[in-house]
């Protein structure tokens, strides 16, 4: 069933549409052949009348009756023409009348009376300058009707015909290429629902049809390795169980060797504890057996936090107040974790006494405390580290800069938590083995998203017989980006201007060699009604002309005129880019922050005042609040953006309708990982064949010399191959347009993309 009505359906939408074209066709053609038919009827009678009445006049002024009858006889050889009359002016014949007898032949009658649509037509019969008489002439118009209707009924059977073959081939097609390899797959998935898992998949095609079929072979794969891993599974958890039986003999020995107190318990109902426990709380065995030990054991407020923490599954360690039998309070850490007990999920619990450890810590912090308020007062970035590139010591200012705290970056290795001063290792072992300090000046760190301007020393230390130095990190971003300012104007100064200037002399005529090359492969193509005439009027045709471009290369040659044409545009925006200063790297941006700055821009720059003032159209920002921040180069995506709002324009102000006041609506929001852009206008719209070609290079709805069709086509490259985004656009005739954009939050990588990775690692804290 599926299949006859896949067939029946292609064949009769392929039947019907070109059936309706070319009946169409026929009846229009019809139709102006009958409008055609007065018109001809007259011209015909005018070449009658005409020719009849040069034939006729040396007969009649020879006064010859048979000659003149065998010429009007002659003449009524035409179906068309039903009567003709002859009227002489004087001599022996008087008056010829000649008309259509019941069988249709001609014969002379006495008088004739033209019909409804009948034409006739009226000339005098001239020797030199003598009248000699005047003859008429009646046609119908029904003999030229029945042979355009004859006409048409030939073209509708060819079309019915045509009709035939087109569904023979239509079935064959869709049987052999659609139906047999659908069939294929619906009979394997068939035996794959009933367990067949070895069932071969044998679609070998590399359309939709494949990639289904593909994933038919990657999903019985998939099932055939979870059946194995689970069988897999069922036989570990068999050894597990056996394990757990043999280690809860072994429980109580060893949780009684343990220096930590263990307990086991079903909301705090205890099930098993070693000797410790019971030591650390003063409780005997007895005295809690049966009953919830956690109110007994801790505080009240103790026990709250715990149960918070217990119910957010955070195994801990938890740092609380216990309490003994007799009342007193002391300080316990305790770690819980979830385990299965006789077929029951029960909380195991180890607990440690804190008192000495937090008398000892009392004293080290109030040491830290003054140690770190000294470096931490310094404004520099300071990083003690030891022989092994661990950090001993973080001060505020790297906090600040990095936004890892101490507690974090102390005991991690220098290129984990700060893998900008990786290379720095180097220097630290220079400078502890020859115990002079080492400097490097202007160097570049990331940090963040932007890159400092740094210098770094390094002071060897030597204490307690620990050896290590000491990593110094001065700010001289500002210093540096003086400097970098002056080296750029200067050199903005030279190349800008010779970029731009040979840009607009080198734009112009390669835009006039593209264009011109355009129009010429236009005008050898066949098809092109006009291209047509002109070839038929020099006395040739477009195919001729097609088969001389062809043979001798003509075609090819415009060809490779467009491709060098487009090497050289690449070249000129090379020259552009260089002219710029830009880093172009991946970086964190909030998008409605960008799309403001570019409404700025569009406001004021790349000489959009020319043509309108784009300050005057009305602005309304949807955004979404909660948008996250996207991973993406910020030139790239104001110059997408700047390209969107400038068309928006463009068609916005050649809106005719006075009362429309132009609009561009912008809105952002976030929905399945990516973060959605749509740019809308109140503009002109687009139909059906623009929509489609839109994003193409060099298409422009433009007048010559207003656009280069290239602004969408690179906003597209930008967002799909650069960002890995996607672009689309939604647009009827008088409806405006809107362009929907699709940026990924993650940043996408290239192999190589060390700043990307560095940035991105940094920001994670790894």
């Amino acid at each position: 069933m599926f299949s006859r009505s896949l067939m029946i359906q292609l064949s009769l939408a392929i039947v019907l549409i070109t059936s309706a074209v070319l009946t169409g066709f026929g009846l229009y053609r019809y139709q102006k052949n009958l409008q055609k038919l007065p018109d001809q009827l007259d011209q015909n009678l005018e070449l009658t009348a005409k020719r009849l009445s040069i034939s006729l006049r040396t007969p009649i002024f020879n006064f010859s009756e048979y000659e003149t009858r065998d010429i009007i006889l002659s003449e009524m050889e035409d179906p068309n023409i039903v009567a003709i009359t002859v009227f002489l002016k004087d001599g022996s014949l008087s008056k010829f009348v000649y008309g259509r007898s019941i069988d249709n032949k001609p014969a002379p009658v006495k008088s004739f009376i033209p019909k409804n649509g009948e034409m006739h037509i009226r000339r005098k019969i001239l020797y030199e300058t003598d009248e000699l008489g005047i003859v008429e002439i009646y046609m119908t118009p029904k003999y030229l009707e029945e042979r355009l209707r004859n006409v048409f009924f030939s073209d509708l059977s060819q079309i019915i015909i045509l009709d035939a073959i087109l569904i023979f081939l239509v079935i064959l097609f869709v049987r052999f290429r659609f139906i047999r390899p659908i069939m294929l797959l619906t009979s394997a998935a068939s035996e794959i629902s009933k367990g067949s898992l070895d069932q071969k998949i044998d679609v070998k095609s590399r359309d939709e049809i494949g990639v289904l079929a593909k994933s038919f072979t990657i999903m019985r794969d998939a099932i055939q390795k979870q059946i194995i891993d689970l069988n897999n599974e069922i036989e570990e958890r068999k050894e597990v169980e056996k394990k757990l039986r043999l280690s809860e003999r072994r429980f109580r020995q060893l949780s009684n060797a343990t220096w930590e107190a263990i307990v086991i318990h079903d909301n705090g109902l205890i099930l098993q504890a070693n000797e410790l426990y019971y030591e650390f709380f003063g409780y005997s065995e007895e005295a809690l057996h049966g009953r919830n030990a956690i109110p007994l054991t801790v505080t009240p407020d103790s026990m709250r936090y715990m149960k918070d923490k217990i119910a957010s599954d955070d195994p801990g360690p938890y740092a609380v107040i216990g309490k003994k039998k007799d009342g007193t309070e002391f300080p316990i850490e305790i770690r819980i974790r979830a385990m299965e007990y006789h077929g029951r999920m029960v909380r195991v619990a180890a607990i440690r006494d804190l008192t000495e450890q937090k008398k000892a810590e009392e004293e080290l912090k109030h040491l830290r405390n003054y140690l770190k308020n000294i470096v931490d007062s310094m404004p520099s970035i300071l990083v003690g580290v030891n022989e092994q590139g661990q950090i001993t010591q973080w001060n505020l200012e790297a906090e600040r800069t990095t936004g890892v705290v101490s507690s974090e970056a102390s005991g991690k290795k220098l290129g984990d938590v700060f893998p900008q001063l990786s290379h720095a290792m180097g220097k630290v072992l220079e400078a502890v083995k020859n115990r002079q300090v080492q400097k490097d000046t202007k160097v570049p760190l990331q940090i963040g998203r932007v890159t400092r301007m740094s210098d770094i020393t390094i002071y060897p230390l030597v204490t307690n017989g620990v050896e290590g130095a000491v990593i110094r990190v001065d700010d001289i971003t500002e210093r540096v980006r003086i400097e970098e300012m002056i080296i750029q104007s200067e050199k903005m100064l030279s190349v800008g201007g010779l970029a731009a200037g040979m840009a607009h002399e080198i734009n112009n005529p390669l835009g006039g060699i593209l264009q011109n090359v355009q129009v010429l492969s236009n005008r050898m193509r066949v098809g092109l009604p006009k291209n047509e005439q002109v070839a038929e009027a020099c006395g040739t045709t477009m195919k001729c002309i097609e088969k001389y471009a062809e043979r001798r290369g003509l075609l090819s040659m415009v060809d490779m005129i467009m491709d060098a044409g487009k090497r050289a545009a690449k070249i000129v925006e090379n020259m552009l880019s260089f002219s710029r200063k830009g880093q172009g790297r991946f970086e964190s941006h909030h998008l409605s922050e960008l799309i403001d700055r570019t409404i700025e821009l569009a406001g004021s720059d790349y000489d959009l005042k020319r043509k309108y003032d784009f300050r005057q159209i009305e602005i309304i920002r949807e955004y979404d609040q909660n948008l996250p921040e996207v991973f993406c180069e910020q030139g790239k995506i104001q110059q997408v953006f700047l390209n969107l709002f400038k068309n928006a324009a463009h068609a916005m102000v050649v809106v005719k309708d006075s009362a429309r006041k132009p609009c561009l609506t912008i809105r952002t929001r976030f929905e399945n990982h990516m973060v959605y852009i749509e740019v809308e206008d109140n503009g002109v719209g687009m139909d059906e064949e623009t929509r489609k070609r839109v994003f193409e290079p060099f298409f422009t709805t433009k007048e010559v010399g207003s656009g280069t069709g290239l602004g969408l086509s690179i906003s597209y490259f930008i967002v799909t191959e650069e960002h890995g985004g996607d672009m689309m656009v939604e647009s009827s005739p008088d409806q405006g347009a809107k362009f929907i954009i699709r940026l990924p939050i993650h940043p996408v990588q290239s192999e190589g993309d060390t700043d990307s990775m560095v940035t991105s690692s940094f920001r994670q804290g790894s």
